[in-house]
């Protein structure tokens, strides 16, 4: 996937494709673009491990893959359950 199988988008260097700023943008979305980036760059610090979900509530992208998520969430057994009790 990348910005020509999307039109309107741009693809980050972290390979995630975000809506292009509209002309009258005045560069905020690029901030936000970038914003994006050290954050994400920060976590993979932290925790490279760590599952990272974008999602759009405008557009809905990224909100199926969100909800598996948390279906499997819901139904992963809790930490320790696993151990025989007793």
């Amino acid at each position: 996937m990348n910005e020509h199988d999307h039109p309107g988008h741009e693809q980050t260097a972290h390979g995630h494709l975000h809506r292009r700023a509209h002309p009258r943008d005045d560069g905020a979305h690029l901030r936000r673009i970038r914003d994006l980036e050290r954050f994400l760059a920060g976590v993979g610090e932290v925790n490279a491990a760590t599952d990272v979900l974008e999602v759009s509530a405008t557009s809905g992208e990224g909100l199926p893959a969100w909800f598996e998520w948390l279906r499997a969430l819901a139904f992963k057994p809790p930490p320790g359950a696993d151990r025989a009790s007793g």
